[in-house]
């Protein structure tokens, strides 16, 4: 049994969040991620050190993002990996990997933190268990075709 529509899955998902990111600066008039830098050089000293690091963090998350949507498109040995560091960089950042979340929180009106904060954490659970479940797969699959 193969299980690399798993991977398909959240490479699909990572590149629906690239698309909807960019969508959304473009729509705006905006260049994605370069217009967040010069914003936030404008406002950086107005909001301190803590503020840096976070958009630190939420740069490389979405730089990281285009290239686990690839590697995981591509099936890619080291995407697992990927995955496992981006899944921090998520919580931390309210970022879920059912990239469907958020336009289903806007479109639902919803406004509790708390409901919000357990769909993040949900897919982030989601995520994580199924790319070690498909590793298992592999691994068994390996041993018993031999």
């Amino acid at each position: 049994m193969k299980a690399n529509w798993i991977f398909l899955f959240w490479g699909a998902l990572d590149l629906l969040y690239v698309g909807r990111f960019s969508y959304v600066s473009y729509s705006q008039g905006k260049i994605p991620i370069y217009t967040d830098v010069q914003s936030f050089i404008q406002l950086a000293a107005e909001h301190g050190g803590l503020s840096g690091l976070i958009f630190a963090l939420y740069l490389l998350l979405n730089m990281s993002m285009l290239i686990s949507a690839v590697l995981l498109l591509c099936r890619h040995r080291v995407a697992p990996c990927l995955v496992y560091i981006q899944t921090p960089l998520r919580l931390l950042l309210a970022v879920p990997s059912l990239s469907f979340i958020p336009l289903l929180v806007q479109g639902m009106e919803v406004r509790s933190v708390d409901l919000i904060a357990g769909l993040v954490i949900f897919s982030e659970v989601i995520k994580v268990s199924s790319v070690l479940f498909r590793g298992k797969l592999e691994r068994w699959r390996i041993i018993f075709n031999k």
